[in-house]
């Protein structure tokens, strides 16, 4: 299986999370199981939030997950489907070059602090 299936499989579990209307909030690496035979399995949603029908966003005081793959607009308490894309992308960048999709926690940090000032 090359990284592109992968990253094919990887976005197919996450579009059907979202047909469900399920925002998994914790995409990352650890959280990519692979089968035997590469295929991308998405685990671990004790972060996961469930939305009603017609809801598209929710408001959270408490930011709980994976720095260095949280949206920008989660550190705010916002939380919308685009909050998956957004870790997908970081993701994504990892699978292509072998390397952090992200800049070192404390820049985030800092990005993030002027973000919402």
């Amino acid at each position: 299986m090359t990284r592109f299936q992968i990253i094919k499989g990887i976005c197919e579990g996450l579009h059907y999370l979202h047909q469900q209307k399920i925002v998994d909030l914790d995409l990352k690496p650890a959280n990519i199981l692979l089968d035997r035979y590469k295929v991308p399995k998405i685990a671990d949603f004790g972060l996961s939030k469930c939305f009603d029908e017609k809801q598209t966003r929710a408001m959270t005081s408490k930011v709980i997950g994976s720095q260095g793959y949280m949206a920008p607009e989660y550190y705010g308490g916002i939380i919308t489907f685009k909050s998956d894309i957004y870790s997908l992308g970081i993701v994504i960048t990892e699978i292509l070059t072998g390397q952090k999709g992200y800049p070192e926690i404390e820049n985030v940090r800092t990005f993030t602090s002027e973000i919402n000032a």
